[in-house]
């Protein structure tokens, strides 16, 4: 569900098959647990009122607990990135990450794991 790279401070929300709030509390547990005043999160998978809820909930959190932290969020598309921005939430920026080919994107995932 959610990948996890602690050294960068880099959460990446995979394919969910759960309610988005339980990928909401995984995220919030993360900024709880860890020392995080500057977290990039890619939310390019989530569809854009998904990736709302979730932006707009977590960076509150996130705020709540470092007041002078920043969050990075990575979207989907264009429409995501402005329906977020309009909130004008002070601790964040967007960005919508770049996409791959679908097949391109399939090989990648299929043998990374076996060239590395």
């Amino acid at each position: 569900m959610i990948a996890v790279e602690s050294s960068n401070l880099y959460l990446e929300i995979g394919k969910y098959t759960t309610s988005v709030f339980q990928v909401i509390d995984e995220v919030k547990k993360y900024i709880l647990e860890k020392e995080c005043t500057s977290l990039t999160v890619d939310a390019s998978r989530m569809n854009m009122i998904d990736a709302t809820k979730t932006c707009i909930l977590c960076s509150t959190f996130h705020f709540a607990k470092y007041p002078e932290g920043s969050m990075l969020w990575l979207v989907h598309d264009k429409e995501t990135m402005f329906n977020i921005r309009t909130l004008r939430l002070k601790n964040i920026s967007l960005e919508v990450k770049p996409h791959l080919n679908d097949t391109i994107r399939y090989f990648e995932e299929r043998y990374r794991t076996s060239i590395l």
